[in-house]
């Protein structure tokens, strides 16, 4: 369920305030219950909260700031910008659990943020013909395989677009995440390519309206690409850039990632080579291969009719995730827990019973399917 106006308003206003990162703001809102009554903090009360920088207690009630985070509302109604804070359930439950998630994100589009299969495929801005065709291929393959799965990148040129255009090609729903406010697409030269992304995906940012692309932003905006997929791709990448960052992200994270290989000395391709090498990411060569890893089974079988024997002794929590993952034959975790709207600690505390009742084996990715 979304949150209130005024704790979305709250949220926002502490969001915007200089020095305030994700982590600080989570625990002030911790400490005073809502955002509403941490934005209006005093110096006393801010003692009880160890690590914080001493000047926060000047900026905290700031009416400014206030205004501002209300005409960013105002301008998101108007233009039909979803707001989503940590709290909301629409908010990309896999990318909550990063512990450097953004607050609030403002996110236009048609698509469940949610998904449950979602690869961020991200590479060089100097795309060769070699590196787009094999992100082309690949995304073709997804498509073929009647993969029901988002791609996630960063709308950038080289791979990110060439992700962008074969999954639009393809039927294949995409979101591109930005460095810049929701009002300000860079490049500019890919507006046409975010309309039709509006209505087959959508694009998302953490930050407001007018934010320019500085550099600094896109480093910022890659967590978001890597926290909230199950794996990255990079598809091409020379030795240093912004996709090794996100791999190094995604591979923090946990999340799995995978590289393309390319030819001993072939500039383009030293960072996938680098990251293959040192162990980072699992080769990768086709779709076959993300399958394998993933274990992500073609999805061309007819589901056949669940039995009720099979839920006998169950309790109705375990029954539905059960359903679940009879229906879909294998799921993540972070998937139960979007749909369910239950912490992912929760779902794999019934997960682990349901395993220790020979129901259910786990796999790789943190999934799960139905034991034999």
């Amino acid at each position: 369920m979304p949150i209130s106006n005024s704790e979305q308003k709250y949220l926002l206003a502490l969001q915007m305030i200089e020095g305030v990162g994700p982590a600080t703001l989570r625990r002030l809102v911790d400490f005073a219950g809502s955002a509403y009554d941490a934005f209006f903090l005093n110096q006393k009360q801010l003692k009880g909260i160890p690590r914080l920088h001493p000047k926060l207690s000047n900026a905290l009630g700031n009416k400014k700031v206030l205004d501002d985070a209300e005409t960013e509302l105002e301008f998101c109604k108007k233009h039909r910008i979803k707001v989503l804070s940590y709290l909301d359930s629409e908010y990309p439950q896999r990318l909550k659990h990063c512990k450097d998630a953004p607050v609030v994100l403002f996110f236009q589009g048609n698509v469940d943020l949610n998904y449950r299969k979602i690869i961020g495929i991200v590479g060089t801005r100097k795309a060769t013909v070699y590196g787009s065709s094999l992100v082309e291929r690949l995304i073709e393959d997804l498509a073929a395989h009647q993969h029901q799965v988002l791609v996630v990148s960063g709308l950038a040129y080289g791979i990110d677009i060439a992700a962008h255009k074969a999954a639009l090609e393809n039927g294949i729903p995409t979101i591109g995440v930005m460095g810049s406010g929701s009002d300000v697409i860079y490049p500019s030269s890919h507006r046409n390519i975010v309309k039709k992304m509006l209505n087959h995906g959508g694009i998302i940012t953490e930050f407001p309206k007018g934010t320019k692309p500085d550099r600094g932003n896109f480093v910022t905006r890659n967590r978001v690409i890597a926290g909230m997929v199950d794996a990255v791709i990079v598809a091409e990448s020379g030795e240093k850039g912004g996709a090794l960052i996100t791999a190094d992200m995604a591979f923090s994270y946990n999340r799995d990632v995978f590289a393309f290989p390319g030819k001993v000395g072939d500039t383009y391709s030293a960072g996938c080579n680098k990251l293959i090498k040192t162990q980072k990411a699992a080769l990768l060569e086709s779709v076959s291969d993300l399958e394998y890893f993933m274990n992500w089974s073609p999805e061309t079988a007819v589901t056949e009719p669940v039995q009720t024997s099979l839920f006998e002794g169950l309790t109705p929590e375990e029954r539905t995730i059960m359903e679940l993952i009879v229906q879909d034959g294998m799921v993540a975790v972070d998937y139960l827990s979007a749909k369910l709207a239950l912490p992912v600690s929760h779902v794999s505390g019934v997960l682990l019973g349901l395993e220790l009742k020979n129901m259910v084996k786990s796999l790789p990715g943190n999934q799960y399917t139905k034991s034999v």
